[in-house]
């Protein structure tokens, strides 16, 4: 027993022995420290004119391996390395008169693969081409396309670079550098500004400056321009850039449902549209991309939604369980509520109040018989609802046929519900009239009240009645 032990104890460890070689060197245990390739791309492009840079050196050193690469027509390189455990790489590019560009160290693990993106060579000062004096400006960089409005949390500046170049497109030189302002355009009127308003070229023809946000959303319109020698003036395209909104504000939060009145009695999986309009403490859009949480209490709602650009954002509710059941509404009534927080952390909310409702299960008309005399009439009211009393849901229709010679009916013969959760939309009329006094024999007349739920639920039900008109 004891030689039994000994050799199920001595699998085991060799099982494990096993087990740990296979962590060492299987490349497909992805975030391990195993052997493998990675792959490394990048595109290098002149920083002035943004064209690609072909044959720039690329030197890749990781451990005690030193690799170097060209970027082809494209300004492209990609490099494949074989690694035998996790490391750190170091990456250069240089390139003639440029200045040499080293990126910062980072860690890969095989099977990566590594972007680094757009790298942006800097000609030397001492290797500039001569140039003349200003005849074109046009926008070379933006930081970003839009920025938030102030106080917002989010980023409130955008770093705009204009290019200004000579009549055969060199960029002007420190000998021939233009004095470049900048003035705004259309914009919201918040207090928005830029910064400087008024700058020289640098070396490499370069004119930048900062736009900072203001109070309100908006895009904002504005153009660099300068002048050359003879006073000509030299503009820019309009360069745009849109201030998104502030944080939620309670005040300019709003949540509303494509439907009030859904049969949630009747459909497990139908969906209703929950739209929430959150706008910040100015009444614009709030910043894009805020987040809006729902609960419901009846079916299930989603647990998110991220607004656009207006503010606007959709969460589906599904009819399901729960039912629900208003503490003071009654039965049916399911409170969806939207919540985010506003910008001291506090928590807002609005909320909505849906009706689930059943099919017709509910009907009832009076009187129940009638004998209309001689160009007499009779008028008839009649209930439709659920099983709890409610209306039925948006789209939902109710008809009263009348068959029998001379008997015309009016009123409420032909109805379509509209979205609504008022029990008003639960009680009617119509009247049946003698359409025929010169008609004397008595005639058998039959009432048909008819009833049909919407939305898809296609629930039915109806009451007859039978009378005379003599």
């Amino acid at each position: 027993m004891k030689r039994l032990v000994n050799i199920s104890f001595a699998f085991l460890i060799f099982a494990l022995l096993l087990y740990s070689c296979k962590l060492g060197t299987d490349p497909g245990e992805g975030g391990q420290n195993v052997a493998g390739t990675v792959t490394i791309t990048g595109t290098v492009l002149d920083s002035t004119t943004a064209s690609p840079i072909e044959g720039a050196s690329v030197t890749i050193v990781y451990g005690s391996e030193n690799l170097i690469a060209k970027t082809n027509s494209d300004g492209v390189f990609s490099v494949d390395i074989s690694i035998e455990e996790n490391i750190s790489v170091n990456v250069s590019i240089e390139y003639n008169d440029y200045q040499k560009v080293t990126l910062p160290q980072f860690n890969v693990t095989a099977g990566d693969l590594i972007d680094v993106g757009l790298i942006n060579l800097r000609r030397k000062e001492n290797s500039l081409q001569p140039s003349g004096y200003a005849a074109s400006i046009s926008l070379k960089f933006q930081t970003s396309a839009s920025i938030n409005v102030r106080e917002s949390g989010g980023e409130e500046t955008a770093t705009i670079t204009f290019l200004v170049t000579d009549s055969s497109g060199v960029p002007v030189d420190l000998n021939h550098r233009a004095e470049v302002t900048f003035e705004l355009g259309d914009a919201p009127g918040g207090g928005e500004y830029i910064n400087p308003e008024s700058i020289q070229t640098n070396a490499f023809g370069e004119a930048i400056t900062a736009l900072k946000s203001g109070t309100k959303a908006g895009t904002v319109q504005f153009v660099a321009k300068t002048s050359n020698p003879d006073g000509t003036v030299i503009r820019s395209k309009p360069v745009f850039i849109a201030i998104h909104g502030g944080l939620p504000d309670q005040n300019h939060f709003s949540i509303a449902a494509k439907y009030s009145n859904i049969p949630g009695f009747i459909i497990f999986g139908f969906e209703d549209e929950i739209l929430t309009i959150v706008g910040d403490k100015y009444s614009n859009p709030v910043k894009e991309g805020t987040a809006v949480y729902f609960k419901t209490t009846g079916g299930i709602v989603e647990g998110s939604i991220l607004t656009d650009d207006k503010g606007e954002g959709t969460a589906s509710l599904i009819t399901g369980n729960p039912m629900p059941e208003h503490p003071s509404l009654g039965v049916g009534f399911a409170t969806v509520t939207a919540s985010t927080a506003d910008e001291n952390l506090n928590m807002i909310s609005d909320d909505v109040i849906i009706l689930f409702t059943g099919g017709p299960s509910n009907m009832s008309v009076n009187p129940t018989t009638f004998a209309i005399p001689n160009a007499g009439s009779q008028t008839f009211t009649y209930h439709v609802s659920d099983n709890y009393g409610h209306p039925l849901c948006s789209g939902s229709s109710i008809l009263v046929a009348v068959t029998g010679e001379g008997a015309i009916a009016s009123g409420d013969v032909s109805i379509v519900l509209p979205d609504t959760q008022s029990e008003y939309w639960t009680n009617f009329s119509f009247t049946i009239s003698d359409a025929d006094p010169l008609l004397i024999a008595p005639s058998e007349i039959t009432v048909i009240i008819s009833a049909l739920s919407g939305l898809g639920s296609n629930s039915g039900n109806s009451i007859r009645i039978t009378g005379t008109i003599n």
